[in-house]
């Protein structure tokens, strides 16, 4: 098994960490090509439609706060609407800017953000999968748990004017790549960048600023010097929140109290609370197989290794996870009124940590089989996300109603756990 291992780490790179010295020739561009070739499968089979329809399709009337953020650029709207639209003006006001400087309708310019955005988020993930040391394979099937998520990017592709949802996807991409790779520029600028598109990034960087403190790793990298970093880190994250609140405070509506927005003031029906977290949860079934799967085939394969009481899981799984679950809590915290039936979408924005953190969990299982993840398991995984992808809504093929994508969801979620947990190595 130990010359097994050795084989794979030297053909694969599935090693204990990253390989942060390797040079720029070895990109392997094929993993970049599996992620266009996604995109190009996400896009052939959305929905598209008018502006008036997809407000209505989406019940997204936040759509029209950023609308009119974007019209009134490069000044100030001058009419006030919801805080915690007003708060995300910046997004809006470079994409409405961006538009009167270029002449182009603020629909095409949304639509070309939304583009450059969510390509921009799948060559850095692409960059970290390569980093960590993992199988071609298994990086396909987890950028696929990414792109082929129903709830991740379909519906900003129906509806442009959310994109800085997107733009906080970027940044918590960014800000987990440098937590994964000890990248103390790419913990802050990420952060930073996702405070500026949405407050939803706050919490998650009282977690990076834990996990700095916290992880063996960042001490030896940093020694003394990764507390005023965890420190920079929250205060980015809460000077520029801070800084936002200050300039969107004019055109901002009156501040909500926590028992209206939270659950505090949620109804007191059972009923509706089920609902609520099922709407919460339903992006989650896939990412949560692998990490399911992984974990349990590990624990499998390393019963048969000498020592294997030693292996540990790495630090990084437990903070990309954390990250993504500050996220994904933040939607479980809301009233069900207020949320409006956007659980799905909010819930969605944490799934990239949740993702990189599903990575770290087959890269180690990788290593403790002492071979890549098999090509049929990879074609069957990826099969699975594909059909798991499509939606009652934001597909042109579409399912019937909501309970029909749910179970959809949970069908795709269990073939993938058979999948990881059966697979063997390849013969080849």
């Amino acid at each position: 098994m130990a010359a097994m291992t050795a084989s794979v780490t030297s053909r694969f790179g599935v090693d204990g960490g990253p390989k942060r010295e390797r040079h720029p020739r070895a990109r392997d561009w094929r993993l970049t090509a599996v992620a266009l070739s996604l995109l190009g499968f996400l896009a052939a089979t959305n929905r598209y439609v008018g502006t008036s329809e997809d407000i209505h399709l989406l019940h997204d009337t936040d759509s029209l706060s950023y609308r009119a953020m974007a019209h009134a650029a490069p000044g100030l709207l001058h009419r006030r609407i919801p805080e915690w639209h007003a708060e995300r003006f910046s997004v809006e006001w470079v994409i409405g800017s961006l538009a009167k400087l270029l002449h182009l309708g603020l629909t095409p310019a949304y639509f070309i953000a939304v583009g450059a955005v969510i390509v921009t988020i799948c060559l850095v993930l692409v960059d970290l999968l390569e980093r960590i040391g993992m199988s071609r394979g298994a990086g396909s099937v987890c950028l696929a748990l990414f792109v082929l998520n129903p709830y991740t990017l379909r519906s900003y592709l129906l509806g442009p004017a959310g994109v800085a949802d997107l733009v906080l996807v970027l940044g918590a991409t960014i800000a987990v790549r440098g937590l994964v790779l000890r990248s103390p520029a790419g913990v802050l600028g990420g952060v930073l960048l996702g405070t500026i598109a949405r407050q939803t990034a706050v919490p998650a960087a009282v977690v990076a600023a834990a996990a700095i403190v916290i992880d063996p790793r960042w001490r030896a990298r940093l020694g003394r010097w990764r507390v005023p970093l965890a420190l920079a880190v929250l205060a980015a994250a809460v000077g520029c929140y801070g800084i936002i609140r200050v300039v969107a405070h004019p055109f901002s509506g009156p501040s909500p109290s926590l028992h209206v927005i939270t659950l505090l003031g949620a109804p007191r029906s059972l009923h509706v609370i089920a609902e609520h977290f099922a709407r919460c949860v339903i992006p989650l079934p896939a990412v949560s197989a692998i990490l399911a799967a992984s974990w349990w085939a590990r624990r499998r394969a390393l019963a048969t290794v000498e020592g294997s009481a030693e292996a540990r899981t790495p630090v990084a799984f437990w903070t990309s996870l954390a990250f993504g679950a500050a996220i994904v809590a933040q939607a479980m915290v809301l009233n069900p009124v207020w949320a409006s039936y956007n659980e799905p979408r909010l819930s969605a924005l944490g799934i990239v940590p949740l993702v990189v953190a599903a990575a770290l969990g087959l890269r180690e299982l990788e290593r403790g089989r002492g071979s890549a993840l098999p090509r049929s398991a990879t074609a069957t995984a990826l099969a699975l996300l594909a059909l798991g992808s499509f939606h009652h809504i934001y597909t042109w093929l579409r399912l019937a109603n909501v309970g029909e994508t749910a179970v959809l969801q949970v069908g795709v979620a269990l073939g993938l756990i058979v999948v990881i947990v059966r697979a063997r190595a390849d013969q080849a």
